[in-house]
């Protein structure tokens, strides 16, 4: 199963910038990568658009097993210069994991044509410890791009079609 989380919910809206909001444009990815994955056959579980971090884990962790994809989705914000996609995985991350974290953030980096900023892990994240890496599964908290970076959301909205196959086909070859 591939459980998917936009990474913020309607009442913690995340980053905004030039009237985007993190927690619109996560729904929206959740969305069209939950419609395309379940016409594909794939089992896939959403969090509720009014769920928190806390609701969102509990219910995860009733749920899933070592071999689930957990895929937790956000925009990065910084200084307008900022650019690029990141995949955050667990301290502890396993093989299957850092393979996964990898190939969503070199495919992403490709359709968007943006920079690849890699696999970090949590412990280099601004929070140090990332609750959506404890339930059980291949965990992965990904930025998709900056949010406050016009040319990294032009792309994204140039390639959002694109963009939604190529991370489908990425989550369905691990799964």
């Amino acid at each position: 199963m591939i459980f998917l989380t936009a990474g913020h919910h309607r009442k913690d809206p995340g980053a905004t910038y030039n009237g985007r909001k993190e927690a619109a444009e996560t729904i929206c990815l959740r969305n069209a990568l939950t419609k395309l994955l379940t016409e594909k056959g794939v089992i896939v579980w959403n969090d509720a658009d009014d769920w928190n971090l806390s609701r969102t884990i509990a219910e995860i962790s009733k749920l899933s097993k070592p071999v689930d994809i957990i895929t937790d989705l956000h925009f990065n914000a910084g200084a307008p210069s900022a650019t690029g996609c990141e995949v955050f995985v667990a301290d502890d991350a396993d093989a299957h994991e850092l393979v996964l974290a990898k190939s969503l953030a070199s495919t992403i980096a490709s359709v968007l044509l943006i920079r690849n900023r890699g696999v970090k892990k949590e412990s280099n994240s601004q929070h140090k410890r990332l609750g959506i890496m404890r339930p059980i599964g291949r965990n992965v908290l990904i930025e998709v791009c900056f949010i406050s970076n016009n040319y990294d959301m032009q792309q994204y909205d140039a390639f959002f079609g694109l963009l939604v196959e190529e991370m489908a086909r990425v989550l369905m070859s691990k799964v």
